[in-house]
């Protein structure tokens, strides 16, 4: 990765003013919305990462990388009319295009509409522990006011004849809702 290269998290801490991570649902001002089968998602805890949610999915094999979900949300006090969507969604891709091996499939921006400040959704593969893994992240700004939260919704598997798909549909469309 370029070491001049800013990550989204670094965008945002630069504009933001007591940036944290929320990891209880129950302090935020709405919901998210994923839409899960529960046959197939096991829920743990990940306070401890400063995760809002992760999911795991069942019934693999237990010597395999094990699919999964990774929910964070970012809250933050911002200075009024800060474009969230140039300043922070700008730097959506870095940090995967750092991973080893990476390699690119899918990229996409949506400007802000309705009740998002913008979105981007970049899907690829790369190396780790002798195994090629999928991954699809989504980060969705929303802006209330001088308050911001970043979405970060991550999809991961070593399956991707069985969850790729699945992954995509589920990180696509995971949203804040308030």
């Amino acid at each position: 990765m370029n070491e001049q290269a800013t990550t989204i998290y670094a965008a945002l801490n630069s504009i933001a003013h007591q940036p944290h991570r929320i990891v209880d649902p129950s302090i935020i001002p709405g919901r998210i919305l994923i839409d899960l089968d529960p046959t197939v998602w096991a829920e743990f805890d990940g306070r401890d990462a400063g995760y809002l949610m992760v999911f795991a999915a069942e019934n693999e094999p237990p010597q395999q990388f094990r699919t999964n979900l990774v929910v964070v949300l970012t809250r933050a006090i911002v200075n009024s009319g800060v474009d969230l969507f140039t300043t922070v969604i700008g730097h959506a891709f870095t940090e995967a295009r750092g991973l080893p091996g990476w390699e690119e499939e899918r990229v996409l921006t949506c400007l802000p509409e309705y009740r998002h400040s913008g979105w981007s959704i970049q899907s690829g593969t790369y190396r780790a522990d002798d195994l090629t893994l999928y991954t699809v992240t989504r980060y969705a700004a929303y802006e209330r006011g001088n308050i911001a939260y970043l979405l970060q919704v991550t999809g991961t598997t070593a399956d991707r004849s069985r969850f790729g798909s699945l992954l995509d549909d589920i990180v696509y469309n995971t949203a804040f809702e308030d």
